[in-house]
């Protein structure tokens, strides 16, 4: 069964489950260092990466109560 995507701009959250956290996320840049309520394993997509030497996708490796990004190029 799928669902339709409903996205919060002013968040920059396009994925949240109640009770798990933000799966998936975008953003001017790099994701918030520390930042909680993001799940272990959301996706923060780089609006800002225009080239292909720049961190465009970061994965939560930390905790939803302390996000800590690792950067995939």
């Amino acid at each position: 069964m799928t669902r339709p995507v409903v996205r919060h701009d002013a968040v920059q959250v396009i994925v949240e489950i109640p009770g798990l956290g933000i799966l998936l996320a975008y953003g001017n840049g790099a994701p918030p260092a520390n930042a909680s309520g993001y799940a272990k394993g959301c996706l923060w997509i780089n609006t800002a990466c225009t080239n292909a030497n720049a961190d465009g996708l970061y994965q939560n490796v930390g905790t939803v109560q302390t996000a800590s990004w690792a950067a995939h190029t």
